[in-house]
């Protein structure tokens, strides 16, 4: 018998799904990141303080996630009231990101290297 709510048949997908399973399908499902033209320069400049912070090795981030990390950041900074506050964006968004791996340094060498790309 059909269940009589098509919420109880995502409930009951949602039971059988793993961990790893409910976080690939998030990952298909969830809309791309759209980083706007004006902002690129400043999403380029955050790349770079990535790729410097993994070269370092104060962070683990797979090649194929690096642009992903660079988007969030940059949306995240994009929010910020000040140029302060937009450190404190970068830093968090790196912490809190799914596609970071691992951090390996303190938040003053995250919002240092984010500085230091970004011209302050």
């Amino acid at each position: 018998m059909a269940p009589d709510d098509p919420d109880d048949l995502d409930d009951d997908l949602d039971d059988e799904l793993s961990a790893d399973e409910m976080a690939l399908l998030a990952a298909l499902t969830a809309e791309p990141l759209e980083i706007p033209k004006s902002a690129m320069p400043m999403r380029n400049a955050i790349a770079d303080a990535l790729r410097s912070l993994v070269a370092a090795e104060h962070v683990d981030i797979e090649d194929d996630k690096l642009g992903d990390v660079a988007d969030e950041a940059t949306l995240a900074a994009m929010e910020a009231k000040n140029p302060r506050h937009a450190l404190k964006k970068l830093r968090i968004s790196v912490i809190e990101s799914d596609n970071v791996e691992e951090v390996f340094c303190d938040d003053l060498t995250l919002e240092d290297a984010f500085r230091n790309a970004l011209g302050g």
